[in-house]
C-alpha cells in the first residue's frame, strides 16, 4: 500500500512540472503531500528569473543596466525559503549571454552575501553555477522565513554590458515547517 502511495504522489508531482508553460508556477507552488502516517514530500523548488535590461523585462527581478558605473547591484529576491526550511541546492544558469564582458553573480542570504553560492563567472548561455553535491544542508533552518539574494558584478559599466543577459534562480528546500504543520504534534 505505501508503494502505491507512494508511486501515486511521484505521478502528481511528475505531471505538475509537465504542465507546459506552468513549470515554474507549479514547481515553486506544490503543496505538501502526505504518502503515509508518518512519511511527507516537503521538497520545494523555488523559482525566479533576472533580467539585465530593467527597461522591456517581463522577468521577476532586472538589474538596472542604465547605471554608468560598474558597482555590483544586489536584487532581493524576496522571502524565497519559509520559517524551518533547510536549503539543500540552489543554482544560477545564464539562459541568455551578456551582450558584452563578463558577468559575475553571488547567491546569498543578505546583500552581497555568499552563504549560497561564490562569486562565480555565469555570462554565456547554459553556463551554471551550482553547489556541490554532498552531505549536509547549504544553509539550516531557522525560526524566521530567509530571504535570497543575487548579486550581479559586471566587468565592466553596467551600460557598457548591454541589454541582453537573462539568468535563471532555483532553489531547493526542505520545508520543515509545513511538516510539523500537517504532522500537529
Amino acid at each position: 500500500m505505501k508503494r502505491i502511495l507512494i508511486f501515486t504522489a511521484l505521478l502528481v508531482v511528475l505531471f505538475a512540472l509537465s504542465v507546459p508553460g506552468q513549470r515554474s508556477r507549479w514547481v515553486g507552488t506544490l503543496p505538501l503531500t502526505t504518502v503515509g502516517p508518518d512519511a511527507y514530500l516537503a521538497i520545494k523548488t523555488v523559482v525566479k528569473t533576472v533580467d539585465l535590461d530593467d527597461d522591456t523585462s517581463t522577468d521577476d527581478f532586472q538589474f538596472d543596466d542604465d547605471a554608468g558605473n560598474s558597482t555590483a547591484q544586489n536584487l532581493d529576491l524576496g522571502a524565497l525559503v519559509p520559517a524551518w526550511g533547510e536549503i539543500i541546492s540552489a543554482q544560477v544558469r545564464c539562459f541568455e549571454s551578456v551582450g558584452a564582458g563578463t558577468f559575475q553573480v553571488i547567491l546569498g542570504t543578505s546583500s552581497a552575501g555568499n552563504e549560497i553560492l561564490a562569486q562565480a563567472t555565469v555570462d554565456a548561455a547554459n553556463e551554471v553555477v551550482a553547489t556541490a553535491a554532498g552531505g549536509g544542508p547549504e544553509i539550516a533552518g531557522t525560526s524566521s522565513a530567509l530571504n535570497i539574494w543575487l548579486q550581479g558584478d559586471p566587468s565592466g559599466n553596467w551600460s557598457a554590458a548591454g541589454s541582453a543577459g537573462r539568468w535563471i534562480v532555483s532553489v531547493t528546500y526542505i520545508d520543515y515547517g509545513a511538516i510539523y504543520t500537517e504532522k500537529n504534534p
